[in-house]
């Protein structure tokens, strides 16, 4: 019975592994998502968002994403962004919870920078 358990645990691990890992874009994803027009959405605060952002770049804090629902479209693509990526990871979540299928963690400014080697 305990084998039995263990088996069937290691298979659902497995399984929430290989789907996780395909729900996460990669780098050269993420930059075509962008050459081909995805919107971005820095989820800081509006003072980090004036102190500095990515070009092209709306912002919607995190704590104001389910209010502005109703003012992006489910059918766009977006990449979400914010200091560390923690935010992002969430806005992402609530996004995919809301019905929009092409949105994706870009996780920080900095990454995001990097992968358009800004």
């Amino acid at each position: 019975m305990f084998k039995g358990i263990v088996i069937t645990t290691l298979c659902l691990v497995g399984l929430y592994l290989y789907f996780k890992k395909k729900e996460t874009p990669t780098d050269q994803q993420i930059h075509g998502y962008i050459d081909e027009g995805a919107s971005i959405i820095d989820v800081r605060t509006p003072t980090e968002f004036n102190q500095g952002h990515l070009k092209g770049a709306i912002n919607i804090p995190l704590s104001e994403i389910k209010r502005n629902i109703a003012n992006l479209s489910p059918g766009e693509t977006y990449i979400t962004y914010c200091a560390a990526g923690f935010r992002s990871s969430k806005a992402t979540k609530i996004l995919k919870a809301s019905g929009f299928q092409y949105v994706y963690n870009g996780k920080t400014q900095k990454h995001i920078e990097t992968i358009l080697n800004l």
